[in-house]
């Protein structure tokens, strides 16, 4: 990513892996960057769903060992979820995020 100034406008030079390098603004970069990141949390919250439906497959089972590491995860992915959310309001409002621990 490579950031340049014209005019008044910052310019944000994007490639991903899918397409040709494309040139945005700095606003439509932190939509597209808040929409990335949203997507990711979306990801981590359906598959903590499928694995909360395994870890209850697993403890019916009898295995409780695996089923509460499989919680762990969930409770990980969660709070994964949970930070990409805040960055990606603090992107929207384009505003300088504190670190997070």
């Amino acid at each position: 990513m490579k950031l340049g100034l014209t005019g008044d406008l910052q310019v944000v030079s994007v490639t991903h892996e899918d397409t040709e390098p494309f040139s945005m603004t700095t606003s439509t970069h932190n939509a597209y960057v808040r929409r990335e990141l949203l997507g990711i949390g979306s990801d981590l919250k359906w598959s903590s769903v499928e694995l909360s439906r395994i870890a209850e497959r697993l403890s019916a089972a009898g295995n409780s060992v695996d089923a509460q590491a499989i919680m762990r995860m969930i409770q990980v992915f969660q709070q994964g979820e949970a930070k990409l959310k805040y960055i990606a309001d603090d992107v929207a409002s384009d505003s300088p995020s504190p670190a997070l621990g």
